[in-house]
């Protein structure tokens, strides 16, 4: 046996010892949650959420970061401008306040995509003819 080409037992143990550590380092704990799992909740673990005034699409662009989720629209948004949004309970409430009196409204697609759309001719309220 070349014993110059063949490792000892002990420096075979030390190579598991640092491969063994280094994979607990970098791998997720299996307890860990996915991802897409991390978004479903991000509407519970962002309470307080608050929306600079400006343009539709910058207060949408807001509060996406914010909250972790996404946001779209079939077409172009309008370019509408939308308040201040102060101490939102949540995405669905911070989107209601954001769309209130444009013709738009917020639709929940899934834990984490909402789709703003026009609201249907039949559900706007009109105003009664004095």
């Amino acid at each position: 046996m070349d014993r110059g080409s063949s490792i000892s037992f002990a420096q075979s143990c030390r190579y598991a010892l640092v491969a063994s550590a280094a994979w607990c380092i970098w791998t997720p704990p299996l307890h860990a949650e996915a991802p897409h799992a991390e978004q479903a909740h991000a509407e519970q673990a962002r309470p307080g959420l608050t929306i600079p005034a400006g343009t539709l699409r910058s207060a949408l662009d807001a509060l996406a970061r914010q909250s972790g989720i996404s946001i779209g629209m079939a077409g172009s948004l309008p370019d509408l401008r939308v308040r201040r949004i102060d101490r939102a309970r949540d995405v669905g409430d911070a989107m209601r306040r954001m769309l209130a009196g444009s013709g738009l409204r917020a639709v929940r697609v899934d834990a984490s995509t909402w789709r703003v759309e026009a609201v249907p001719q039949k559900s706007r309220v009109r105003p009664a003819a004095a």
